[in-house]
């Protein structure tokens, strides 16, 4: 693969996307749990394919650990994470801000910029200023953008489970702290039919990613077009293949 000057990665015109095999390291998963993986490989690309795997594996109990839950219930709410942060975008889950919250915004970077902050934390700090729909609101949205009911078993599974950090964090020194069939009814049995039934939901509006990486690519602004395109989350090889190739064409017109 040639590289665009800074060093980012072109499309050859000559490749075509292969997707890995989905049978490497889950022989001990179930076929369900296999499918599912295979399915986020294919939409979102090996990395959020192997987080679910080895939250699979580790929900499983099966890997000697002897404090497991905790382990698990923190893989649970990094593929909760990367889910909601994948698709937050498409679905238009942030508000925009206002005039008003802009001003503020610019108000507060310039004074920040008089104390001496650099631009990198001026940026992270207003970026905090952000309006942010909660973490209830954010899942409602997906699940509606998704096709989805608001009040139906994944959208409830998902609300629940994202409580996951009380599981994360959990301390008690009275008893075991393993994986057992509690967790597993609790935790990630609910939480792999929410992996399970977006990443299905996904299937039918895999177009509207292919079309984000596209107009990504026609960006006058190719720096920007990539930063943005880093930022989806989205490894899936289809994707990738389609946005450098796009970009490569945009940058053979102009």
């Amino acid at each position: 693969m040639r590289s665009m000057p800074g060093g980012a990665p072109m499309a050859d015109k000559s490749y075509e996307p292969q997707l890995p095999s989905a049978s490497d390291g889950r022989g001990d998963l179930t076929s369900e749990q296999q499918d599912t993986a295979k399915l986020l490989e294919e939409l979102l690309g090996n990395t959020v394919a192997d987080r679910y795997v080895d939250f699979c594996k580790l929900s499983a109990g099966t890997l000697g650990l002897r404090v497991s839950s905790p382990i698990a219930a923190h893989a649970l709410r990094e593929m909760d994470s990367i889910f909601r942060e994948t698709l937050e975008e498409f679905a238009s889950v942030n508000p925009v801000p206002s005039e008003a919250e802009l001003e503020k915004q610019n108000a507060a970077a310039e004074a920040l910029r008089k104390l001496g902050y650099d631009e990198d934390a001026i940026a992270r700090s207003v970026g905090r200023l952000q309006p942010q729909d909660s973490h209830k609101a954010a899942i409602k949205k997906i699940v509606a953008w998704l096709g989805l009911a608001e009040d139906g078993d994944i959208a409830k599974s998902w609300l629940a489970v994202s409580r996951a950090d009380q599981k994360a964090h959990e301390r008690k020194f009275n008893r075991k702290l393993r994986v057992d069939d509690e967790f597993r009814e609790q935790w990630a049995q609910p939480f792999d039919m929410v992996i399970r039934g977006v990443a299905a939901a996904l299937q039918a509006k895999y177009a509207v990613l292919i079309m984000r990486a596209g107009n990504l690519a026609q960006m006058k602004d190719t720096a920007a077009g990539l930063s943005a395109f880093e930022k989806q989350n989205v490894g899936a090889m289809t994707v990738q293949w389609h946005f450098y190739r796009s970009i490569e064409g945009a940058r053979v017109v102009a």
